[in-house]
């Protein structure tokens, strides 16, 4: 298996007092592809379903699954998630900062110049419903200490090379406490699941790891990772929270989009299930991810 991935983190300053919402990954993930179309679109079309460059365009890709005819369809992960801790402040001042991360996958990591050039682009629209405008200070991935861009210029010389997500191989602890950092919303069989099963949360994490290893991953090889039975609950303190998102594609109407949050302390952990684990706390788990959720860390307890 070979899955490279790069985070950034991104360094906000607002330039004027407002208000965001309280999902603000849905915020920043529905400005961000507004001004990634309107940056990388060379064909000027209202849908991309159909266009010959469908397959291939950053927008397209990070956006929109590609709708090609085999059995996985539009349910293909896109290589892109939003890495926002919930709690971030809602009411903003003039000077403050915001600082989240980006996760790229693949051979999209090189994609990143884009990205940088529609979250700049946005922060002269405005972010959220009140346009609480911003400058981009400082992109910075997570794997070096030179940003790739600094107070308006691109720093192309900078760009690191990718990790590779590895699995298996590490040294698990005893007990592990996983720290959900934003919601995680569970969904298998087509039922949302708001309470938390050890085996449901790896089976999610497993069939996210080998799908998008399968679409953007160097080498379709990879261990089967079935052993993840035995696990037992020390403690479970977690409760179903609900935030509401707003569709753009829905003219802007409200829906509810909650998730899992608090903290489980698992033990009697396999090889496989802690390799699972190690590989979710990078690629995040369960639906929204694009959105900022399914972030969680992991503390050896």
């Amino acid at each position: 298996m070979s899955l490279s991935c790069v985070k950034y983190r991104f360094t906000l300053v607002f330039q004027e007092d407002g208000h965001l919402n309280s999902f603000l990954g849905t915020t920043v993930h529905g400005g961000l592809g507004w001004m990634l179309k309107d940056t990388c679109c060379s064909m000027n079309r209202s849908d991309c379903a159909g266009c010959p460059l469908e397959a291939v365009c950053i927008y397209s890709v990070i956006f929109e699954s590609v709708r090609t005819r085999d059995e996985y369809g539009i349910h293909r992960p896109h290589p892109m998630t939003l890495r926002i801790p919930r709690g971030t402040p809602t009411t903003v001042h003039e000077g403050a900062k915001l600082t989240f991360e980006i996760l790229l996958l693949g051979k999209y990591c090189a994609d990143i110049p884009y990205i940088v050039a529609a979250i700049e682009k946005l922060g002269k629209s405005g972010l959220g419903e009140g346009r609480v405008r911003y400058q981009l200070m400082a992109v910075t991935p997570s794997n070096s200490d030179r940003s790739i861009y600094w107070n308006g210029e691109m720093l192309k010389t900078n760009l690191p090379a990718p990790e590779v997500i590895s699995v298996g191989g590490n040294t698990r602890p005893e007990s592990v406490c996983i720290r959900i950092i934003s919601p995680v919303r569970m969904k298998l069989n087509g039922q949302i699941k708001k309470i938390f099963s050890p085996e449901e949360f790896l089976s999610l994490i497993r069939t996210r790891l080998f799908t998008l290893n399968r679409e953007y991953g160097e080498s379709e090889r990879y261990p089967d990772l079935k052993s993840i039975d035995g696990i037992k609950v020390v403690s479970n303190d977690t409760c179903w929270f609900d935030q509401t998102r707003h569709s753009g594609r829905n003219r802007y109407r409200k829906i509810k989009y909650g998730g899992l949050i608090g903290e489980v302390i698992l033990t009697n952990l396999s090889n496989d299930a802690w390799s699972l684990l190690k590989a979710g706390e990078i690629i995040q788990v369960g639906k929204g991810t694009s959105l900022g959720m399914g972030l969680y860390k992991l503390v050896p307890v």
